[in-house]
């Protein structure tokens, strides 16, 4: 997720796995991890924003 909230990349890992992905992007700021084969079933992909009941994710996690 970039500084705008965009999902940039999504990656497919296995549960309990600890070893580090490396991002394709340069403009990775955050990462959200969710069950797998969440991202799919709700149907998002990059491209799509992330917001919260705060707005931006970006804005919600800087007033933390």
């Amino acid at each position: 997720i970039d500084r705008e909230s965009r999902i940039v990349e999504i990656h497919n890992l296995q549960p309990g796995n600890t070893n580090t992905v490396e991002s394709r992007s340069p403009q990775i700021m955050y990462a959200l991890e969710v069950n797998q084969g969440w991202f799919s079933k709700n149907g998002i992909k990059p491209g799509n924003v992330i917001s919260t009941d705060s707005g931006p994710l970006s804005r919600a996690v800087r007033s933390r």
